[in-house]
C-alpha cells in the first residue's frame, strides 16, 4: 500500500513542520488532553530539579505541562515549533513565557537553563541528533536533560496489545491492525531495539510519517523510531551522566519486568541525564 506522504518529495522536515504549524486538529487533540496525563511528566522533573529552577519546556503543545511546572515553582518557558499550539496555550491562560522556535535552533544563549525537558516530543523530528544538540547546549553544566515518550522502536508493544488481538479488536494504529500485523512489528522492532543497544553510535532511524488531519493520535505522524537506550548513549557521548533511562511502571507489571530483564527493550522512553562537562 502506497503511503499517503510517499506522493510529496518535499524534504520531510518541511512537511513536519508546514503540519504542525497548520493543523487545527492536531491542535484540538493537543488540547484535550488533560492534565492529569501529564503528572508522570511533571513528577519526573520534580525527582531531579528543584522548584525555583529556570526550566525550558521543549515541544510544548498546548501548554498543559508547562502550566503544571510554572504552578509548582519553576521559572519554566515553553518554546514550540507551532505559533497556532501556542496560541491555543496563550488562551488557556497559561502562566509562562512561550516562544514559538525551531528545536534544531533555539534561540537562547548557551548554559541558559537548569533544565531541558520535553514530552511525548522527540519521536516527532525529523532531525533528533540536531535537536538533541540543542538541548545539551542550552542546558548548564550540573543541570539536567528530561525527556519522556513511548519508546516506538520497542517490541514489547504487540505483547501488551496482545489480549485485544486475539480478541479481534483491532491492534495499535497505524502500526498495527491484526495479528499478522503485529507479529510483523515486533519482528522489526526486535532488531531495532538491538540495533540500539549494540550500536554506541546512534542511528535515529528515520520513519516516514503520516501528516493527514484524518489520522491524529497513535504517533502515525512521528519521524523517528525513538528509543530510550539511544538517546541516553547520545547524551553520555556529550558529557552527560545518565540517570535514569526507563520507566518500571508498577511493580510485577509486564513493563516492570521489562525494564528489569532487558531495559534495551523498555516501551517507554525515561531519560534523564545530568551535563558533567
Amino acid at each position: 500500500m502506497q503511503h499517503p506522504s510517499d506522493e510529496n518529495p518535499e524534504p520531510c522536515a518541511e512537511r513536519v513542520a508546514r503540519f504542525y504549524k497548520g493543523s487545527t486538529a492536531y491542535r484540538d487533540h493537543l488540547a484535550s488532553k488533560s492534565l492529569r496525563q501529564f503528572d508522570r511528566f511533571v513528577a519526573q522533573v520534580k525527582r531531579f530539579v528543584p522548584p525555583g529552577a529556570r526550566a525550558l519546556e521543549v515541544g510544548c503543545g498546548a501548554g498543559q505541562a508547562a502550566r503544571l511546572l510554572a504552578e509548582a515553582g519553576y521559572r519554566v518557558i515553553g518554546s514550540d515549533l507551532s505559533s497556532l499550539f501556542l496560541r491555543a496555550a496563550r488562551a488557556a491562560r497559561v502562566p509562562a513565557p512561550l516562544v514559538a522556535a525551531d528545536a534544531t535552533r533555539l534561540p537562547f544563549p548557551d548554559g541558559s537553563f537548569d533544565a531541558v525537558c520535553a514530552l511525548e516530543w522527540i519521536e516527532h523530528l525529523p532531525d533528533v541528533a540536531s535537536a538533541l544538540g540543542e538541548l545539551r547546549r542550552v542546558v548548564r553544566v550540573g543541570g539536567f536533560v528530561i525527556l519522556r515518550s513511548p519508546a516506538l522502536a520497542s517490541p514489547v508493544w504487540p505483547m501488551l496489545d496482545l489480549p485485544k488481538l486475539l480478541l479481534g479488536r483491532g491492534g495499535r494504529p497505524p502500526h498495527y491492525g491484526n495479528l499478522r500485523e503485529a507479529a510483523r512489528f515486533f519482528v522489526a522492532n526486535l532488531r531495532r531495539s538491538a540495533r540500539a543497544a549494540l550500536k554506541r553510535l546512534p542511528a535515529f532511524e528515520p520513519r516516514l510519517p503520516t501528516l493527514s488531519s484524518e489520522h491524529i493520535g497513535g504517533d502515525g505522524d512521528a519521524s523517528y523510531w525513538s528509543s530510550g537506550v539511544e538517546v541516553a548513549h547520545d547524551l553520555a557521548r556529550h558529557g552527560f551522566r545518565i540517570l535514569w533511562r526507563t520507566d518500571a511502571g508498577a511493580p510485577l507489571s509486564p513493563a516492570w519486568l521489562v525494564d528489569r530483564l532487558a531495559p534495551w527493550l523498555s516501551p517507554t522512553m525515561a531519560v534523564v541525564a545530568k551535563k558533567l562537562r
